[in-house]
């Protein structure tokens, strides 16, 4: 841990010396953060059924030294208690960390839970008139899609992590121009401390007839990747979509494929009242790559295995009860005949608290399916101050 305190007050002592005399912001500090409590109930067709409470705490303070810079730094507190605790395997998992800098730790590893610390924002910006440069763990997000994101290079997520909305940082340099309001130029560099791979990629934003568009290329982790985006509105429906193309790794001992991976969604409100919204999604991944079920839905997700297989269709449907109360129900279909269904109810029960039920579903459709052999799911509920 020594090395995680001393990169901090490195990034505070750098952010400190930006301060120009007699210009000072009126506010200088910012804190926020919320308390999570959720409990969860696992079933499993083929294993014994288990459950699992997590309390969930995460911290966010800013620093505006002067108007051009600024520090931030994130964590996130968490105590889970499940049957899993007892496996030294699962301790290890849960305080992994893919960064350059380790900066998770568990603090208690006892047979019944786990308490653990991981500092997923820390970085240091400065701003000049158009130019911003950005160093520490942030999180990089190139997606224009929202679902599944081929251009999310840095920081892919997965659409059924439902409890971890803010999404890691990577540990980087990222350089931007912004020529004007819809025109940007990135450049990010980064690297990782597991498998030393690195990563270096320019981006170019603009817009053009109404729609925004991007390309990116460079190198992905020891792969040349290149790639493009687009979002625009046809109709009454907001159409995006990306590509990737990831060649094969300059690692001899990674002997996977090259490979391209798509996707297409539409987004259309349907009735404003209700603000009833449907949203479609389909992703293609050339070289699909064999994915451990419980790996696929627990485990990192970069941009090239979004999902098992060479096709995933996703469909979701929300719509608000009332002011105060929102029901989505969602669907994904994969062509090795898997499936998922999701429903979830979020209401707000006053001020600053939040009340969100979930149940996750998956199965498959045939014996060869992905999960049919390892079909089950999670229900859970789960409280939210936010402060």
């Amino acid at each position: 841990m020594k090395q995680i305190w001393l990169w901090l007050i490195t990034f505070y002592c750098h952010a400190s010396l930006a301060q120009i005399p007699g210009v000072s912001p009126v506010s200088p500090w910012q804190f926020d953060g919320y308390v999570k409590f959720m409990a969860s109930a696992y079933v499993f067709d083929n294993a014994s059924n288990s459950g699992e409470y997590l309390i969930h705490n995460r911290l966010n303070f800013a620093y505006t030294t002067t108007d051009a810079g600024s520090f931030n730094l994130s964590l996130r507190n968490r105590l889970i208690a499940n049957n899993a605790a007892a496996n030294p395997n699962y301790a290890e998992l849960l305080s992994y960390d893919p960064g350059y800098f380790d900066l998770s730790k568990n603090w208690v590893e006892h047979q019944q839970f786990i308490v653990n610390s991981q500092i997923d924002r820390a970085y240091w910006t400065l701003q000049k008139q158009q130019q911003q440069l950005r160093l520490g763990r942030q999180r990089i997000n190139w997606a224009m899609a929202t679902v599944f994101n081929p251009n999310d290079l840095f920081n892919a997520y997965s659409i059924y992590d439902f409890d971890y909305e803010e999404g890691p940082g990577s540990d980087s340099l990222v350089y931007s121009l912004h020529r004007n309001y819809a025109t940007e130029f990135n450049i990010a560099l980064s690297q990782e401390q597991e498998d030393n791979s690195q990563s270096a990629l320019l981006r170019y934003r603009s817009n053009n007839y109404a729609s925004d568009w991007q390309i990116l290329g460079g190198i992905n982790r020891d792969r040349m990747v290149i790639g493009s985006g687009f979002a625009s509105d046809i109709a009454a429906s907001n159409i995006r979509g990306e590509w990737s193309y990831f060649s094969k790794p300059n690692n001899e001992l990674d002997t996977s494929p090259a490979s391209h991976v798509a996707t297409l969604e539409s987004e259309s409100l349907l009735r404003p009242e209700s603000a009833l919204m449907l949203r479609l999604s389909l992703l293609y991944i050339s070289q699909p790559q064999a994915i451990n079920p419980l790996a696929y839905l627990t485990q990192r997700t970069d941009a090239r295995n979004l999902s098992f297989s060479r096709w995933t269709a996703f469909a979701n449907l929300g719509f608000d009860i009332n002011a105060l109360n929102r029901v989505e129900l969602s669907s994904s279909y994969y062509s090795d005949q898997s499936y998922y269904l999701g429903l979830s109810n979020q209401s707000s029960l006053a001020e600053n608290w939040e009340l969100l039920m979930i149940a996750q579903w998956f199965d498959g459709m045939q014996a060869s399916s992905t999960f049919s052999n390892n079909s089950g799911g999670q229900f859970s509920a789960r409280l939210k101050w936010s402060f």
